[in-house]
């Protein structure tokens, strides 16, 4: 029924547009796709939403060959810059330390909050990470040739302290070949690599912890760009430590943090 999402790049996508299709029980037609968007429109589905929806209903219409007119159905508009959610320096502390349950899961979740923090990985390539992809080069602990959006190939040295995380969890947990972020029951590290739902989980629940609700992962990803462009960074080099393509898309993450600042050089609290 989905063969035809195995030609997209991204998992993420691949991912979305399969829930489409499964939820969209109504007639492959232009009137067909009109009303179902029109339906999450009218109960307040966001723009962006409708979008991805749309274009999940005209990807399958034109690898099904269906009515050509659904390659004509405009998207909806979307006015201004979703800002999301950025942390400061004092919250991922917070938000990284006060990791409750069983003490390999503490340690997990620590790590993984770090990795989110301090490397800007993508949830994706975050899931996908495996013992393979770590290297020490001159001294410092790496992610080397992993795969992430668009395919592109991405490394990146970790600061001292996403390392030193990493490294107790991978100690604690005995880990030294396969998946890095794993399930654990009763005290014990499975092979089992965690997915990306559960990695959604982790960081909405720790969100919650310090007071921050809806927290997903690419905020962190927000905020390890905010904070690096807080700390002097040049654009070219966030541009290479988030793995953009472009750089104009890093300096649109950068216009917004610029947005967020207040006259003391902190960030407004969202």
């Amino acid at each position: 029924m989905y063969a035809n999402l195995d030609s997209l790049n991204s998992p993420h996508s691949r991912a979305r547009y399969a829930a489409v299709y499964r939820d969209f029980d109504g007639p492959l037609t232009a009137e067909g796709v009109r009303a179902y968007i029109a339906n999450y429109r009218d109960n307040g589905a966001a723009p962006s939403t409708c979008n991805v929806k749309l274009s999940a209903l005209k990807f399958k219409a034109r690898a099904e060959e269906a009515d050509p007119k659904i390659q004509e159905l405009k998207s909806m508009p979307i006015r201004g810059v979703r800002l999301g959610t950025w942390l400061s320096a004092a919250q991922v502390s917070a938000l990284v330390e006060r990791q409750p349950g069983e003490p390999l899961v503490g340690l997990r979740n620590r790590a993984l909050l770090g990795m989110l923090c301090g490397a800007a990985l993508r949830r994706a390539e975050l899931v996908s990470l495996d013992c393979s992809h770590l290297q020490t080069l001159e001294g410092r602990l790496c992610i080397t040739d992993l795969t992430g959006k668009g395919r592109r190939l991405r490394s990146l040295a970790l600061n001292s302290w996403t390392a030193g995380l990493l490294e107790e969890w991978l100690a604690a947990g005995a880990i030294r070949t396969g998946p890095v972020w794993r399930r654990t029951y009763r005290g014990h590290v499975m092979e089992e690599a965690l997915s990306a739902d559960h990695v959604h989980a982790i960081v909405k629940a720790a969100g919650a912890r310090i007071g921050v609700p809806r927290l997903a992962p690419h905020d962190l990803r927000r905020t390890a760009a905010a904070l690096s462009h807080k700390g002097g960074a040049k654009l070219q080099g966030i541009q290479a430590f988030l793995g953009h393509a472009s750089i104009q898309t890093t300096s649109r993450y950068l216009s917004a943090v610029d947005l967020l600042m207040d006259p003391a050089g902190d960030y407004i609290k969202l």
